[in-house]
């Protein structure tokens, strides 16, 4: 048999897919991958939010969906900006030079001045503890 004969008896058994709703959803294990890849920051703004206000403030109903969309879409704006900023630069890596020009040119002056603030005390912190441990 040629090799062509071959390919045409293949596509005679391959059966057309099923109508129906079950046909036109993607398999269950694919789209269960999907959601448990999903980023979720709902601890992280509770700490928070327990950190700065006590128990006097608390989320409920559709809150941490859109604290997660803020956040993804910052996420978001802050790497596409500091990629950009790599490319004119001409590197392959990404530096934190790139990321504090992104969060300059992505927020409004005076918030960009607080979160560069807030940085660098967080990665002066972070020095000590490892120096500490070391």
């Amino acid at each position: 048999m040629s090799s062509t004969t071959k390919n045409k008896e293949s596509e005679k058994k391959t059966a057309a897919p099923k109508k129906g709703t079950a046909a036109l959803r993607p398999a269950a294990s694919a789209a269960h991958h999907r959601l448990r890849n999903f980023s979720r920051y709902n601890v992280y703004t509770r700490a928070i939010l327990k950190q700065t206000h006590g128990d006097k403030l608390g989320m409920k109903g559709a809150t941490p969906a859109v604290f997660n969309a803020i956040i993804r879409s910052l996420t978001c704006q802050l790497t596409a900006e500091a990629a950009r900023c790599k490319r004119a630069a001409g590197r392959t890596t990404l530096t934190s030079r790139d990321v504090r020009g992104a969060v300059l040119l992505a927020f409004p002056p005076e918030l960009s001045r607080h979160v560069l603030n807030a940085v660098d005390a967080a990665v002066a912190e972070h020095e000590r503890a490892r120096k500490a441990t070391a």
